[in-house]
């Protein structure tokens, strides 16, 4: 019984990300300061911007390493990078990263001061310029430079292409990072003088904010959302059934210790029977944990079906589940006989037993749309229903 939860466990183990920052090389990434709607909510900005990219860039949205950040306003400054050249370890290490922020993200969360304020990541030199009345930087500079942490503050500044009286005192570094929980990431910073004690800084960043200046995009955020709540849910089910697996084990041990005391008065044969008993236990026991597994896993096979066979220019926004064997699917297309397309793909997976067409509505040639898949239930599951 014992290696049977110790494979689960591993199993389940592998599927978890760390809970480590990807800080993406700055010099790679391109940023734009934009103007929003006053009325702009924090669930339409996404998809907002979103569009803004795909009308601006040259290349595809789906290759791009993106995020942002927001003001109180309207403003939002917005940065890209090709996956190419932001990735260079490959899109494996971002996919495995708990977090992906561009480097210069950390100093762009400081209070804004007015001015330029200088910064050094591990490959480049940065200006974040900022002003009082915004939250947000209104421009970052990067440019790459060898050797950049042993550099003088004037190395920078001729890398940069800037002089002394533009910029304020001081060189900001980034000294730690670390993931307090789900929601909430903490950099600490410190800004070195030539002459004078350092000045440290914590800033964080966390909630929506958090998964909006995710460099990985408000898609692949969103699933990563509900995929990390779904593992911890399991996770907190596997311990929990530790616990009482640890729990049963010890009562176990307790009775055949009393069984191997009583055997001295009642027979070997009395003994042998109670021990047989408890691997039986121990055996239903592992039949049930076996069981609870594969229903807590149902959602995640679910939803790899529905996205196997998504077309790439047909996104999810919104994946939920509300009856057990039914995902409901909502998201945007880039053209509006996509939709049918995918709804007809799905109703001849055998997996499937029935695609629903909730809603469709077509805008410009941009199709939304929100289906139910029902799938075949697991046989346990069948029966309890009935």
């Amino acid at each position: 019984m014992k290696s049977a939860i110790k494979n689960k466990l591993e199993q389940l183990d592998t599927r978890l990300p760390r809970r480590g920052l990807l800080l993406l090389p700055a010099e790679t990434f391109i940023c734009r300061l934009m103007e929003l709607p006053d009325n702009t909510s924090a669930a339409e900005l996404p998809g907002l911007v979103q569009l803004q990219l795909e009308a601006q860039s040259p290349f595809p949205v789906e290759s791009l390493a993106w995020g942002l950040l927001r003001d109180r306003q309207s403003k939002v400054l917005v940065y890209a990078a090709t996956l190419e050249r932001a990735c260079k370890g490959g899109t494996a290490e971002l996919q495995k990263a708990w977090h992906a922020f561009p480097a210069f993200l950390p100093f762009c969360l400081l209070p804004a001061s007015g001015g330029v304020r200088l910064c050094r990541s591990k490959e480049a030199a940065i200006a974040i310029y900022t002003e009082e009345a915004s939250a947000i930087p209104t421009r970052v500079l990067t440019r790459p430079m060898p050797e950049v942490e042993a550099a003088p503050r004037s190395a920078l500044l001729a890398v940069l292409g800037l002089k002394e009286e533009q910029v304020q005192p001081g060189l900001w570094e980034l000294a730690a990072s670390n993931c307090d929980e789900e929601s909430r990431v903490r950099f600490d910073l410190v800004c070195r003088h030539e002459g004078k004690p350092e000045e440290k800084a914590t800033v964080a960043i966390c909630d929506q904010a958090l998964w909006d200046a995710d460099a990985r995009g408000p898609v692949q955020n969103r699933r990563l959302k509900v995929e990390r709540r779904k593992d911890r849910l399991i996770w907190t089910a596997f311990r929990c059934a530790l616990g009482a697996a640890s729990v049963l084990a010890a009562v176990q041990l307790v009775n055949f210790g009393l069984g191997l005391g009583e055997s001295w008065y009642k027979g070997r044969v009395k003994a042998n029977l109670k021990l047989v008993e408890s691997l039986q236990n121990e055996s239903d026991f592992a039949n049930v944990l076996e069981s609870v597994t594969e229903r807590q896993t149902k959602p995640f096979a679910m939803l790899a079906a529905a996205n196997r066979k998504r077309p790439a220019a047909l996104h999810f926004e919104r994946v939920s589940t509300g009856e057990w064997n039914v995902l409901r699917v909502e998201g945007i297309a880039q053209r509006a006989n996509l939709v049918q397309q995918y709804i007809e793909t799905l109703g001849a997976d055998p997996d499937i037993v029935e695609v629903r067409n909730v809603r469709t509505s077509s805008t410009a040639g941009r199709s939304s749309f929100d289906i139910e898949i029902v799938f075949h239930p697991l046989p346990d599951l069948a029966k309890a229903a009935k």
